[in-house]
């Protein structure tokens, strides 16, 4: 295991005393996150990581034990962290319309005051759209059987009998 220098390890131990998340470290000091959490958690800013242990499974389950309620129909079984989720069915309706994240985050700020970042409302409409796999074609033909022609344009020259600037065609003598 490579150890960090003193200064990255103030670093990162800074960064932890300011809030910063791992990710948001992660991406301004370039270690992982792993790292800045086994730091985190020696210097007592981070809990640390318990370790597996491995244990019997209960005899019987104590039936006066409490249980959490079973998640309502149609909902997931985790709550979404997303500051979309109170605009869920909107942003779920506009989706279905086929618009896209940008139209549906303007809707959300104008009329909804919604007030998070469109990365969140992007992120929110990817999750909800099925995923669509691409399907890739290639063609394999002999040496010499097909061609490419660019018609675009080429840069722009001086005539040179008139010497005004013009925009002279790609040709490739060699056709």
């Amino acid at each position: 295991m490579n150890e960090l220098s003193v200064t990255e390890q103030d670093t990162i131990l800074g960064l932890l005393r300011l809030g910063w998340s791992l990710r948001r470290i992660q991406r301004e000091t370039g270690h992982r996150r792993e790292t800045i959490a086994r730091y985190g958690a020696a210097a007592g800013f981070l809990p640390a990581k318990p370790a597996k242990v491995a244990t019997d499974p209960p005899a019987a389950a104590d039936p006066e034990a409490p249980t959490d309620p079973p998640p309502a129909e149609g909902m997931p079984a985790q709550p979404s962290r997303s500051n979309c989720e109170p605009h869920r069915p909107f942003i779920a309706a506009e989706a279905a319309k086929g618009r896209n994240a940008v139209s549906i985050y303007q809707d959300l700020v104008e009329h909804h005051g919604y007030t998070g970042a469109y990365n969140a409302v992007k992120r929110f409409v990817r999750k909800l759209q099925p995923h669509e796999p691409h399907s890739k074609c290639r063609f394999e033909t002999e040496a010499g059987a097909e061609m490419r022609v660019d018609y675009g344009q080429g840069a722009k020259t001086r005539h040179p009998v008139t010497g005004k600037c013009i925009t002279a065609l790609r040709t490739n003598p060699r056709l």
